[in-house]
């Protein structure tokens, strides 16, 4: 994780300007993709007036942009009964 917590990694997914690639070279084994994105970009403005404590509490006003690359691959659980579960 290199000192960066998931909840903090978890919000580049709010970026809806990242940009993310499938990682062929590295994906013998599983899907990889690489994410790069703005860590603080939690755009919505009205979202403060309605809960009381944001997602990660990301900071809407935020003046310095937060950029993260993360590497992530999707994992599937199969249930004793055969169905796959994400």
């Amino acid at each position: 994780m290199h000192g960066v917590s998931f909840q903090s990694a978890a919000r580049v997914f709010f970026d809806y300007d990242r940009i993310e690639l499938y990682d062929e070279e590295n994906s013998q084994k599983e899907d990889r993709y690489d994410t790069i994105g703005d860590i603080s970009a939690v755009s919505i403005s009205s979202f403060k007036q309605k809960y009381e404590t944001m997602i990660g509490n990301v900071s809407v006003f935020a003046k310095e942009k937060d950029i993260l690359f993360v590497v992530y691959t999707e994992r599937r659980r199969i249930s004793g009964k055969g169905e796959v579960k994400w």
